[in-house]
């Protein structure tokens, strides 16, 4: 389901399956993976959302709970190509104003 590509600077957190929803089914399992390499390793983390078709509030609970997680850890969370229909949901939420959103993974591992 999830992906996780260790780099010698970074993590990319990414989803395996076009389509990918980011919800109540999945969204606990999600932070407790990126609470693990927070917790580990004060590494950067790119969540990669190419491949996330929706998100819902749980799934939004669970990026904000990592979010503010790393935030206490001094690790930076970026999130990358995200979908169009997602990143409607991210700005409706305003939270396009909280983090820092890149439209390739190239310029999120800079």
């Amino acid at each position: 389901m999830f992906t996780i590509d260790n780099q010698p600077n970074h993590y990319v957190v990414g989803f395996a399956e076009r389509g990918h929803k980011l919800t109540a089914l999945n969204a606990n399992e999600f932070k407790d993976q990126l609470y693990q390499l927070i917790d580990n390793d004060n590494k950067k983390i790119v969540i990669d959302l190419n491949h996330v078709s929706f998100i819902d509030s749980s799934g939004f609970g669970a990026i904000i709970a990592v979010y503010n997680h790393a935030r206490n850890s001094q690790v930076d969370v970026i999130l990358c190509r995200v979908a169009t229909s997602v990143m409607g949901l991210i700005k409706i939420t305003k939270l396009d104003q909280v983090f820092e959103i890149y439209e390739t993974l190239t310029e999120a591992i800079k």
